[in-house]
């Protein structure tokens, strides 16, 4: 899993690099959120191949992923209903909100199972131990 995040973190940080360059000009703030985002989830991610801190660092990549699909939803949510408030929509930022949303909480659903997976994994070790 802390390969995964790694991965899921330079993904983050290149495509933000591709949406930069594809608007050289007007530039918004939603183009920078999955470099911001991709970033801590890269360290979490290179700090999780230690044995030891690997549960606690992908619980903690999954906390800011958490996190930022509701912050990227709501976002989402405020963008799309600018229609019905008569302001101009973009198609750009709504764009990045709905995929950046839309991953996260993929990559925070599937950090959850490898957690509990884990945990159960001990669990059944720890019950073979105690039952001779």
């Amino acid at each position: 899993m802390a390969r995964g995040t790694i991965f899921f973190g330079l993904a983050l940080c290149v495509a933000s690099i591709f949406i930069l360059l594809a608007t050289p000009t007007n530039r918004i703030s939603s183009e920078f959120m999955p470099i911001v985002i991709g970033i801590p989830l890269f360290i979490c991610g290179v700090i999780s191949l230690h044995p030891r801190k690997c549960m606690a660092w992908i619980r903690r990549a999954m906390l800011v992923a958490s996190l930022a699909a509701i912050g990227t939803l709501v976002g989402f949510c405020w963008i799309a209903t600018g229609w019905f408030r008569g302001v101009a929509i973009l198609p750009m930022p709504l764009g990045i909100a709905g995929i950046l949303a839309v991953s996260l909480t993929g990559y925070s659903w599937v950090s959850w199972r490898f957690l509990q997976y884990q945990l159960s994994r001990k669990t059944r070790v720890l019950q073979r131990r105690s039952n001779p």
